[in-house]
């Protein structure tokens, strides 16, 4: 039984045409999802497990150096028990673009000898990963410091810039799973290395996540056409086909920040092709009520809205005692920060409702291993099903791969000049 609760509002959810879900059904069959066949995988648990013993024996900041899907999904499994103040036994930090001034302050800040860099690339060959790699190596050794002690390499087992250098330090690398993409690679160790590092129970986490998916496969065999997934699949394709393109995903709790950004990715390039798709837009609540909630309300019907709530009310800091005693500050008694946090929650949604928004709300009781297993099982499972809809193969990206050659090209010209 799942521990999401979905609701509807000014939306129509017709049922789900039974081709594009016979034509996933299939790919089940075939097994060409290999990255919810990892679920629940022993082998691939117990690896992380011992790998996570031993890297803890030595180190106490973990710096996961990739970009795109290879450090959104484990940063999404970190937020859930990170500690942005500091005050944990174990950091695991993400480095995600090569601004040198954010990579130069956070060599600064740690102590290099307790830290452990983990260079991720599924191809082996992104430019980014490499460059912040190669320079992280240098100032490793500037320091006098034993590089492959300090360094961990995940990617594909095959020839390719990454293998090539973890050759020429003697680092064994952890092997990429070849059917994985990174956006799809959260379940498999690119996400649970670093989640295992944090302290996220990984075992709960793939139990959830197989729970969810069994559920599904299980309610599409029967032919019920109301699982979450197929009405949130065409709650996205009606409002493509309706002219409205952009889809707002608005969590109300900071550790989902970065799920909002998984998503963002996820679905931009997984549908974002043949003059297709929709424009995800990553917002948090209750922060953007007071910069975009103004366009939501009353700016063009252009959009789809789902927001994620945990019940959070009777929950966390309870003011002083000053609020009793200022009248214009009554509805703050006896209310918990929680309760905030949840009212303005369901205002926001109320108040789209009545101005006839097309949107959903996602509630669960309180945010886990469980509840987080679930909702990235759901989203993965609702692009997917999305894509068969909108007839789009949802695990290529050609749209990237010119912007790639390019950034070659002008630094080739750069050193030709």
């Amino acid at each position: 039984m799942s521990h999401l609760t979905f609701s509807y509002h000014n939306v129509s959810l017709p049922t789900f045409p039974k081709e594009p879900l016979r034509l996933v059904q299939e790919k089940f069959t075939q097994k060409a999802y290999a990255f919810f066949d990892v679920l629940g995988d022993e082998t691939l648990l117990a690896q992380v497990k011992e790998k996570t013993q031993a890297l803890h024996e030595n180190f106490t900041h973990f710096v996961v150096l990739g970009t795109g899907g290879s450090s959104l999904g484990a940063k999404t499994l970190c937020d859930l028990k990170n500690n942005p103040f500091g005050a944990q036994k174990h950091h695991v930090h993400f480095l995600n673009n090569v601004d040198s001034h954010t990579v130069e302050q956070l060599l600064n800040s740690l102590d290099l000898e307790k830290t452990c860099f983990i260079a991720v690339s599924k191809s082996g060959t992104t430019a980014e990963t490499l460059c912040q790699t190669l320079c992280i190596m240098k100032a490793l050794e500037i320091k006098g410091m034993d590089v492959k002690k300090h360094f961990e390499i995940l990617t594909e087992n095959k020839d390719s810039p990454l293998t090539q250098l973890a050759e020429t330090y003697l680092i064994t690398p952890l092997d990429h799973h070849k059917g994985i993409g990174g956006r799809f690679s959260v379940f498999s160790n690119v996400g649970l290395l670093p989640a295992a590092l944090r302290g996220i129970n990984i075992r709960a986490l793939h139990k959830a996540a197989q729970s969810y998916i069994a559920g599904f496969q299980e309610s599409a065999s029967n032919n019920e056409m109301t699982h979450p997934a197929l009405e949130g699949s065409f709650f996205a394709f009606q409002a493509m086909e309706n002219a409205k393109p952009i889809a707002v995903m608005m969590p109300y709790i900071d550790r989902l920040a970065s799920f909002a950004q998984w998503h963002a990715q996820l679905w931009a390039e997984s549908l974002g092709k043949q003059g297709k798709g929709s424009t995800p837009v990553a917002a948090l609540g209750t922060v953007d009520q007071h910069s975009q909630l103004q366009l939501y309300n009353d700016g063009p019907n252009d959009k789809t809205y789902t927001f994620l709530v945990e019940d959070s009310r009777q929950k966390g800091l309870l003011p002083n005692a000053y609020v009793y005693t200022d009248a214009k500050l009554s509805y703050l008694e006896d209310q918990a920060m929680g309760d905030l946090l949840y009212a303005e929650a369901r205002a926001t949604i109320d108040s789209l409702i009545k101005v006839e928004r097309p949107l959903r709300a996602v509630a669960f009781k309180a945010l886990d291993e469980t509840v987080l297993g679930e909702l990235l099982a759901h989203f993965m499972l609702e692009t997917i099903l999305t894509a068969e809809l909108l007839k789009l193969d949802a695990f290529d990206q050609p749209g990237v791969e010119e912007s790639k050659r390019l950034t070659r090209h002008y630094l080739t010209d750069k050193q030709a000049s």
